[in-house]
């Protein structure tokens, strides 16, 4: 058989057009924001007054009860304060000469010539340690003497000065040497003059002179000059 003629396929309706979108409305336009009220000018701060002066007086008063203090200066008689202020001077304790300074030392003081002597200068720089430690060194060198019979000396730092501690011995070669010895502990130090103070001690230990000795370089003649180098030499190696 032949074959059954199929339907024609029906016509498809056309798509319905869909509808454009509606317009939106435009965006209403804002207000333009309201002008802020410039700040009002504030006046001119008010000066403030001067704080008032107040009565010293009466401050004082208040304070120091100068009106009573017044009133008692006015009873003092002037000629009977006078009085009891030199009463005052007077009976006030000041540290005697003998509690400041050791006694070795002070004999020494009361032997010494106190207008130029560099003895005298170390005292009055008043360092307690350094006096203490001379009074230490004599006390020392007099124990020591007692055992040797012989000559001590010790140098102050930094005062150009030598103590001797003499004996009785004071024959010309004793003197001899020691002033060799003086002039060696001054070229040791590097100086061309230098001072030294030769004490005498009785039997008790009691001071009885003291002399000044001031020696210079130049007071050395040459022959003796070498013996002061050669010992000089020797304490700088010490």
């Amino acid at each position: 058989d032949e074959p059954e003629d199929l339907d024609e396929p029906e016509d498809l309706d056309e798509p319905e057009d869909l509808d454009e979108p509606e317009d939106l409305d435009e965006p209403e336009d804002l207000d333009e924001p309201e002008d802020l009220d410039e700040p009002e000018d504030l006046g001119e701060p008010e000066d403030l007054d001067e704080p008032e002066d107040l009565d010293k007086s009466n401050n004082y008063n208040d304070f120091n009860a100068a009106d009573d203090i017044e009133k008692e200066v006015i009873k003092v008689d002037l000629k009977e304060y006078t009085a009891i202020e030199e009463n005052r001077i007077f009976e006030t304790e000041v540290p005697s000469i003998e509690e400041i300074w050791p006694p070795k030392v002070l004999e020494i003081i009361k032997f010494v010539d106190k207008e130029d002597n560099p003895f005298f200068d170390i005292c009055k720089d008043d360092d307690s340690e350094l006096l203490e430690g001379i009074d230490y060194l004599i006390n020392k060198a007099l124990e020591k003497q007692k055992i040797d019979n012989k000559e001590k000396m010790f140098t102050i730092p930094g005062y150009d000065l030598t103590l001797v501690l003499a004996t009785n011995h004071n024959d010309k070669l004793k003197l001899w040497e020691r002033r060799n010895n003086l002039g060696a502990v001054m070229f040791s130090q590097n100086k061309e003059n230098w001072n030294a103070l030769v004490l005498k001690y009785n039997a008790d230990n009691n001071l009885i002179d003291v002399e000044e000795v001031e020696i210079t370089k130049d007071s050395f003649d040459p022959v003796d000059w070498k013996f002061v180098v050669s010992t000089g030499n020797r304490l700088k190696k010490v």
